[in-house]
């Protein structure tokens, strides 16, 4: 069969500009053409759901009528800009009123076009608010594993609880984002009946009400609050409406305006405590189960503490009291001469031993404890004596075939003589307390590997959604601009017409192009289909376009094979790196370069010749902003198996190394950089 001669009808050129107001119309963008006052020509359908505006309230009226007040001088200097020909933001930030008077964020690109025949400015609106709530989101998970951490650290420490405690409180508030926490403690009051009485609290300084009608303390003996009480007793959390609160509580909660409250108890040795409370006014939080987990490890690490305090208060105590107080101790206590001859053996050590206090005095511990643990325990005792001063260890012993953890205090006896010849050692069983640990220190771990997966899944969307722009909106506008260069060459085609097809197909290689820069700032394609490496050139020679900086890029040839994961941790950690120089380093020069490191794995070195600092200063509380962002970047390198490296000091510039291992290959000639 031959070919077919015939020829498919010209385009009508009518139709043409139809299709491509159809097109405009329902664009996901929304599409804003603005006369150079102001007013808005046209608008299409997501321009309207972008404001919450129908189209007849929007067409005829000043753009300045949508914005919120707070960026109205900024966005009317950038539009004089823009009409007097000064150098203006093409693309901007801003938000627009929607009818009931809420701030909806977007994203504004502007251009210029023509609209029937008169100058005029076309403007592309992208919602950011699922964008924006992502981005707070993660912010907020950040914060709330900075302060479980505090919280982890000063318990490991040997602080007084009262001295830290505000502030953790205060860094959890901010992290969960309420107007109030507060830690209660039960107590009996004065009559017998049960009270709870306030031992911390935070308000939000944004919330502040005149007068306060905090309540330090309240009564709990009502019959409606026992259940309530019951449920903590269980270790569960409480996070009812407070509408359906007993009447006591409620009638406080109902003076401080509180629309959503979650109460967690806090447990010493699975007895309750007291309670850690977070309360709102303003919005009706939903707790999501990471939110509940994560305040439940900060009350568990509060109850921790608590008791241990409260275990070595009674240590001191006793230390300081008769012989039948030591007697009745619940914690072990001996005393032993230099030769670790036990003098003294307690009612609890001779119960934890397993045979009675004659059977203990007199024995060595050679004796009593296993040949290694004995002569461990010796040199620690010693140690005391020759210093003289409170030894304080851990030790895990096994005992009656059981394994158990102990706080051992050592402190040295003076005798006549005024030489430390023997020591009383209190234990104290912390077998619980390491659990507890083990579970925070679980816990922290598993908040970091969730935070590093929030980051990829976050680039995994961003490169899906970079694709998705691509594949439908970029093509799309390429057809129709192919299509509009088709109505133009059509014979007959007026010539007015023709214009206006140019004008069209002028503003959808504007768009075209937007729409190519929005996809390299969502997802670069070149880190995909290209490789690592020139990636990586690609973003330095874009940094010194961008800020000037001379900036230098090396790579030694090797293969360096990585995975999808581990290509956008490290692509997004040097994307950082150069942030923090153009923030805080005040360079000339930049140079990066990217090699291949010993033990298969691919370094990349960031070299500024800037003002530097001090790395130490950053693991100091507060210290510079951009040491959180070296913490992240660690963090999501270290999740990958990978790792940072800060080399810098005041005034002599700075220099980042970020390590990652490679992937395996089954031959060395398949090794590239992609």
């Amino acid at each position: 069969m031959e070919p077919s001669t015939h020829k498919p009808p010209h385009p009508d050129p009518d139709s043409a500009a139809g299709d491509f107001r159809s097109l405009a119309d329902n664009a996901n963008d929304g599409i804003v053409v603005l006369s150079k006052e102001g007013t808005v020509l046209y608008a299409n359908r997501s321009a309207c759901l972008s404001t919450g505006f129908e189209l007849s309230a929007i067409v005829g009226v000043s753009m300045f009528r949508f914005i919120a007040p707070e960026d109205l001088e900024r966005v009317a200097a950038i539009r004089k800009a823009r009409q007097i020909g000064a150098p203006a933001t093409r693309r901007y930030e801003a938000r627009l009123l929607d009818p009931d008077g809420r701030a909806v964020p977007v994203e504004v690109s502007v251009g210029p076009t023509t609209w029937r025949g008169a100058p005029a400015d076309i403007v592309l609106l992208r919602d950011l608010s699922e964008r924006k709530r992502a981005e707070q989101e993660l912010d907020r998970r950040a914060a709330v594993l900075e302060a479980v951490n505090f919280a982890t650290e000063r318990f490991l420490q040997p602080i007084l609880w009262e001295e830290w405690i505000g502030e953790a409180i205060e860094r959890l508030g901010r992290a969960m984002q309420v107007t109030r926490i507060f830690l209660y403690e039960f107590r009996k009051t004065p009559g017998g009946a049960l009270g709870a009485s306030r031992r911390s609290r935070w308000e939000n300084p944004a919330f502040k009400q005149d007068p306060d009608p905090a309540v330090a303390d309240f009564p709990l003996d009502a019959a409606d609050i026992l259940p309530w009480i019951e449920r903590l007793r269980r270790g569960e959390t409480v996070q009812d409406s407070p509408r359906v609160w007993p009447a006591g509580p409620r009638v406080v909660l109902e003076n401080q305006r509180t629309r959503s409250i979650l109460i967690v108890p806090v447990l010493l040795e699975k007895e309750l405590w007291g309670f850690l409370g977070l309360a709102d006014s303003l919005v009706e939080h939903e707790w999501t189960p990471i939110d509940v987990d994560t305040l439940r490890v900060a009350a568990n690490i509060l109850g921790a503490l608590l008791h241990r305090e409260m275990m070595e208060g009674a240590l001191r105590e006793s230390e300081e009291k008769y012989r039948g107080v030591v007697e009745g101790s619940k914690q072990p206590i001996v005393i032993l001469d230099r030769e670790g001859i036990f003098r003294f053996a307690n009612a609890r050590s001779a119960e934890d031993f397993g045979r009675p206090q004659e059977e203990i005095v007199g024995k060595s511990m050679m004796e009593l404890f296993p040949s290694p643990y004995a002569k461990a325990l010796m040199q620690t005792l010693r140690a005391a004596l020759d210093s003289g001063e409170l030894l304080v260890t851990e030790w895990r012993f096994t005992i009656l075939g059981e394994a158990r953890w102990y706080e051992v205090r050592i402190q040295p006896l003076v005798g006549p003589d005024g030489r430390a010849d023997r020591v009383i050692v209190v234990a104290n069983d912390i077998s619980e307390r390491k659990e507890v640990e083990e579970q925070i220190l679980s816990y922290q771990t598993r908040l970091r590997s969730l935070t590093s997966e929030l980051a990829l899944t976050e680039q995994r969307e961003r490169r899906r959604i970079a694709g998705e722009i691509h594949d439908r909106i970029g093509q799309t506008l390429a057809i129709s601009r192919i299509r509009l260069g088709l109505a133009r060459e059509s014979p007959g085609a007026p010539p007015r017409m023709t214009e206006q097809i140019d004008e069209i197909r002028g503003m959808i290689e504007r768009i075209i192009q937007d729409t190519r820069s929005l996809t390299f700032e969502l997802s670069p394609p070149i880190l995909y289909e290209i490789g690592f490496e020139p990636a990586v050139e690609w973003l330095v020679e874009r940094f010194q376009g961008q800020h000037g900086i001379h900036a230098s890029f090396r790579d030694d040839g090797a293969g360096k094979p990585l995975g999808d994961d581990l290509r956008v941790v490290l692509f997004q950690a040097v994307q950082e790196v150069l942030v923090n120089v153009v923030k805080h380093a005040h360079a000339r020069r930049v140079e990066v370069a990217v090699r291949k490191a010993e033990g298969h794995a691919i370094a990349v070195e960031v070299k500024d010749d800037g003002v530097g600092f001090d790395p130490a200063l950053h693991a100091l509380p507060g210290s510079r902003p951009q040491g959180f962002g070296f913490f992240s970047i660690r963090e999501r390198l270290g999740h990958l198996g990978g790792s940072l490296e800060i080399d810098s000091a005041p005034g002599k510039g700075t220099r980042i190394i970020l390590r990652a291992p490679l992937r395996e290959t089954r031959n060395s000639g398949e090794e590239s950089g992609t």
